[in-house]
């Protein structure tokens, strides 16, 4: 008999295909799991190089399975300054300054993120703020929900985007009076920018291959396993450097890639080459091209079945081309890929459940594993489609109070008032219709650390722990199905739960422990918890003891 390698025992191990954590261990030999008892009698597995781990009161499950994040958009936050608490366009500009001047002067751009226009004076700030202070080098400043994009003169002039420039579809070039571009972007037309952004930072490939390096160690610190990718194009550097840390022995994450379509116009060819060559691929497995139906709420781009309530004379500031939309999806779905679509508004949902539908209708695996991401309006006639039609909802539970250190702070209820306000993320209304969910943290928008969606999932609660009851508490998950969504639901959106998303005999060894247990765990301390171990195809990557 071959002995297991590595055996997990104790009370509390959760298998994310029941529903509570029972008393048991798990075995495991060489990269995968061989036994899953719910008893302690596990000797036979044991031979003279065993090591036994004995997780007391720790939860022990499945490694935790980002559903939607960007990592290489994470690079340009993690080397910039955060203006969330900035009130004004001045004031950000001067910290920005104040930053730019600690940078070295051979650092590329100087970045920013999280600035909020909604509680500025200004909601759409302009070039001339930033060229008063920084005029030689150029600077770029996203939105606090990733939207919209703030560029001095010295950014527009690297980006090539004059007064003549023709926005991507779904994006906006705002102009002064004189047909000159102010430095602000909207949606869709963020997307060269950052795009090109990414590729300056990791033209320098040590730089680029340690930030990688570092960023996968400490998410595999957070219980982190696996992360479904979206990048705008991995071909060059993105995948060069992935491959070349595979090769090392350096990756241990694995990666569900998913292509955003916004820059390729149409053209399905860097699709097919990709899904050529990664679809089998364990470690870097294509999965599905990305859509974006509308923008975000906050900005007033999310396409709403019915108008805004402090814009009542639009349902979406930037109307889709929903027709255009659907004829690149239905191209697409034809030729077997499998579709994933950013959704915020009610309205976005609802044309995304129709393109869905339309999409089934040309049989065999066409319409397999439609994913709806985000989704934080939804009406309540479409909740019961998505169970209907096999859509799975890609939902982001950290995005629950997102921003909010208070109650205060929450500017969804000004947006679509008090009736649809009890719509938004309604993340236990869709799991009890039926519906698949996979959860993440969207990354860059919030940090990947899944703890901090399993709190504002299961609690609702803003930053400083009010309400007790949580906003829109009958939307609270349990922790069983916000853990499963972080486990087998992910597993599921990205076609890998044969082999990961559950601690099952003959799954890959895709294992952490925690600290504590989660399930008898106050929810006021699940952010105190720790990532005891982390395993990952039987590989101890990440140890705090």
């Amino acid at each position: 008999m071959n002995y297991a390698t590595t055996i997990f025992c104790g009370n509390a191990i959760f298998d994310s295909v029941h529903d509570a954590p029972f008393s048991g261990y798990v075995a495991v030999q060489e990269d995968t799991i061989v036994a899953v008892g719910h008893d302690f009698h596990y000797e036979k597995y044991c031979g003279p190089k065993t090591k036994v781990i004995d997780c007391g009161d720790g939860l022990v499950m499945p490694g935790f399975i980002d559903s939607h994040g960007h990592l290489f958009f994470t690079m340009l936050i993690d080397h910039g300054i955060s203006l969330l608490s900035s009130r004004s366009e001045e004031e950000a500009a001067q910290r920005i300054y104040a930053y730019s001047q600690t940078l070295p002067p051979d650092f590329p751009v100087v970045l920013g993120f999280d600035y909020d226009p909604a509680r500025w004076p200004t909601v759409y700030p302009t070039r001339e703020s930033l060229d008063r202070l920084i005029p030689d080098r150029p600077v770029v400043i996203e939105r606090i929900e990733g939207h919209g994009a703030w560029l001095n003169s010295r950014a527009l002039e690297l980006f090539h985007i004059t007064r003549d420039t023709v926005p991507p579809i779904g994006g906006k070039i705002f102009h002064d009076a004189q047909g000159e571009p102010t430095g602000y972007l909207d949606e869709i037309a963020i997307h060269p920018v950052i795009n090109h952004t990414v590729n300056l930072l990791m033209e320098n490939r040590s730089f680029a291959k340690n930030w990688i390096r570092a960023k996968i160690a400490q998410l595999n610190a957070w219980g982190i396993t696996s992360i479904s990718d979206m990048h705008f194009d991995y071909r060059g550097l993105p995948i060069e450097l992935l491959e070349e840390l595979k090769e090392e022995g350096a990756l241990t994450l694995k990666f569900s890639l998913s292509v955003y379509t916004t820059l390729l116009q149409g053209d399905l060819a860097p699709l097919r080459e990709f899904r050529q060559r990664y679809e089998n691929n364990p470690y870097l497995k294509f999965t599905s091209a990305k859509y974006f139906y509308d923008g975000s709420i906050l900005s007033n781009t999310a396409q709403m079945v019915e108008p805004y309530s402090d814009m009542p004379n639009t349902c979406n500031l930037m109307e889709p081309d929903t027709e255009h939309l659907r004829r690149e999806i239905l191209a697409a779905n034809e030729e077997g890929f499998r579709i994933r679509i950013h959704c915020i508004g009610d309205g976005a949902v609802r044309g995304a459940l129709n393109i869905a539908q339309e999409c089934r209708l040309g049989g065999g695996n066409r319409g397999e594993r439609f994913a709806i991401a985000h989704i934080e309006c939804i009406h309540p006639e479409d909740i019961p489609r998505f169970a209907e039609l096999g859509v799975i909802a890609d939902i982001h539970p950290p995005h629950v109070t997102l921003g909010c250190l208070c109650q205060a702070d929450n500017m969804y209820p000004k947006k679509v008032g008090p009736l649809r306000e009890k719509y938004c993320f309604n993340y236990r209304a869709l799991v009890e219709s039926g519906a698949r969910i996979a959860c993440g943290a969207d990354s860059p928008a919030e940090i990947y650390n899944p703890l901090l969606g399993v709190y504002r999932g299961v609690t609702r609660r803003y930053g400083d722990d009010t309400p007790r009851e949580g906003w829109i508490p009958e939307q609270r998950l349990t922790m069983a199905q916000i853990l499963k969504g972080y486990t087998i639901g992910s597993a599921y959106l990205d076609y890998r739960e044969t082999e990961t998303g559950t601690l099952e005999a003959g799954k890959k060894a895709d294992i952490i422990v925690l600290d504590q247990n989660l399930f008898t765990l106050d929810p006021s301390h699940i952010l105190k918890t720790q990532v005891r171990f982390t395993m990952v195809d039987g590989r101890m990557c990440h140890s705090a003891t």
